[in-house]
């Protein structure tokens, strides 16, 4: 699914370094969880894994395909491949919630069909029923910048689940959500992974126990560089602890 090799990223020329000659692989069906402090890189390798960034130096490859090699064409063919549950959200606030989750789609559709979906949403059952799994089947007609943080936030989540991508990206997908929504969200992600075997799931996440109970590898991250990688089996508390210790604290695993 993604393969990072010796990849560094920089946001200007000679700057510091936001990701540092970094390897990582990701097989179909793994779930895993790009852990550590602000500033550790997880958001940089969430951007480069979805194409919004290419590496400054080293190759990222995308279903086995270098992410730099790729034509427009291509390069769009490969995003529709890929769902990404930003930050931001990313969402159209003027859009009634339907529509933005509809759009998870667009890249599939033709021209027609995408401006026709503003006047009259198609696949309305679908679309409540995604809802429904993130918990506002309620807010199905609702403008959604009249919409909470959190209630926003699982709307992008539910475009995602909407797209049905190979590739499934979540950068802090629970960050506006109380302990037990975030659960419960988190719980659909990782169904709509067991759900297609093939499809991979890699989430920056700052909660250690959501970490640990929803995938099944673990990487901690820290100044960019990654500080261990391993089976979630094997990962503890402890060491999960000292990965966010002060910046001038050694990790010693």
């Amino acid at each position: 699914m993604l393969r990072l090799d010796a990849v560094t990223v920089r946001y200007t020329p000679g700057g510091v370094a936001a990701v540092d000659n970094l390897h990582l692989t990701v097989e179909p069906g793994e779930r895993v969880a790009l852990v550590g402090p602000s500033g550790a890189g997880k958001s940089s390798i969430l951007a480069v894994a979805n194409g919004l960034m290419l590496p400054s130096s080293g190759t990222a490859e995308v279903f086995g395909v270098d992410t730099a090699a790729l034509s427009r064409r291509e390069h769009r063919a490969t995003r529709r491949r890929i769902g990404t549950v930003h930050q931001d959200f990313a969402l159209v606030g003027s859009l009634r919630v339907i529509h933005n989750v509809a759009a998870g789609r667009l890249g599939t559709w033709g021209p027609l069909r995408a401006l026709r979906s503003l006047v009259r949403p198609t696949d309305r059952d679908e679309i409540h029923a995604v809802l429904e799994r993130v918990g506002i089947p309620e807010k199905l007609w609702y403008r959604t910048d009249q919409l909470s943080g959190g209630q926003q936030q699982r709307v992008a989540i539910a475009r995602v689940l909407f797209q049905q991508p190979d590739l499934l990206l979540a950068d802090e997908p629970v960050s506006s959500l109380d302990p037990t929504r975030s659960k419960s969200v988190l719980d659909v992600l990782v169904e709509a992974c067991e759900a297609d075997p093939a499809r991979a799931l890699i989430t920056s996440i700052h909660d250690a126990p959501l970490a640990l109970s929803h995938f099944t590898r673990i990487v901690g991250l820290r100044d960019g560089q990654t500080v261990f990688d391993e089976p979630t089996r094997v990962v503890t508390p402890e060491m999960l602890d000292r990965l966010y210790a002060f910046e001038d604290t050694p990790f010693d695993p």
